[in-house]
């Protein structure tokens, strides 16, 4: 070449016979700029957590939405509020969860007053027949209701878990070691001695304790072998009305007590994370997410299997 030149989108070259240009034309229109990047797919919604009430259930999902199904007889079921929670439990007729700041939020039947709104900062909250109880992030517990048998009562000292049956309540305290307060009848109130559990739950007029070799040490009314001890080893197990389940190490779920509508067995296949007795009814909630229940299903609180 004798002589170079270059323009916004083409060149051109001198040569002894002549000029010789290559590319494109200036006046072109610039070529169109990449599309944007798609936007991430929505996360899918799964399910974390499952209750059981007496003919109703509710479950909790990875968004923080509280979903319910069953029976809605006096608001247990339609009056879910919105919005973002971080736990959920079902009591006999009424409900409470645990709102993204703390406070406690319940709605269905609430004659003596269950289901009072509570401010505060919790970290766990329970439900019976006619009382509700939280417990504080101090480790304080605070319960409200039916105050006939004393399960209303505030119990001294603090916890780091609480069990509301029916009509009493348990608590974990940071020792290991069990309290228990309400009606006492069946003995339901006269919790093991000694420290090493690590969960406990309360049912009808029982309750049940884990303990840190994954043993499972019950109390209370056994009428319905509700509250008889199993080995296991179990990493969750939850007392309903007259039955308990428990979730073995191998995601597989066991029943005891009573089993008049199939709430004890059979229970539907799978692997499960968590599991929860109700009145004639249980549910688990399976590690892909999707809640199966087993039992009385007349009032819907008990499908196969259910989604988000």
């Amino acid at each position: 070449f004798l002589a170079v030149s270059a323009g916004v989108r083409h060149s051109c070259g001198l040569r002894a016979s002549g000029p010789i240009c290559w590319g494109g034309r200036d006046d072109e229109p610039p070529p169109p700029p990449p599309p944007a990047p798609l936007p991430p797919a929505p996360t899918p919604a799964t399910f974390t957590a499952v209750t059981t009430g007496w003919l109703h259930t509710c479950a909790l999902t990875n968004l923080g939405a509280i979903r319910c199904w069953g029976s809605n007889s006096d608001g247990q079921r339609d009056d879910a509020p919105e919005g973002a929670y971080t736990a959920v439990y079902a009591g006999a007729y009424h409900n409470c969860a645990i709102a993204a700041d703390g406070s406690i939020d319940c709605w269905g039947r609430g004659a003596d007053g269950q289901n009072a709104d509570q401010a505060g900062s919790f970290i766990a909250v329970g439900a019976g027949e006619s009382h509700s109880c939280g417990l504080r992030s101090s480790g304080s517990v605070v319960c409200w209701g039916d105050s006939t048998n004393g399960a209303d009562a505030d119990p001294s000292g603090t916890f780091t878990a609480i069990g509301v049956g029916r009509s009493h309540n348990c608590g974990l305290r940071s020792s290991g070691a069990i309290s228990c307060w309400g009606a006492s009848a069946n003995d339901r109130t006269n919790a093991p001695s000694g420290a090493g559990f690590t969960a406990v739950t309360s049912g009808g007029a029982h309750s049940c304790a884990l303990t840190s070799a994954g043993a499972v040490d019950c109390w209370g009314d056994n009428s319905q072998g509700q509250a008889a001890d199993r080995s296991g080893p179990y990493t969750a197990v939850y007392a309903g009305e007259t039955h308990t389940c428990a979730v073995n190490s191998a995601g597989a779920v066991t029943c005891w007590g009573r089993n008049n509508a199939g709430q004890r067995s059979p229970v539907r296949p799978g692997t499960y994370s968590a599991v929860s007795a109700g009145f004639q009814h249980s549910c688990g909630l399976k590690t892909d997410g999707s809640v199966a229940c087993w039992g009385n299903n007349a009032s819907g609180q008990a499908p196969e299997t259910r989604l988000p």
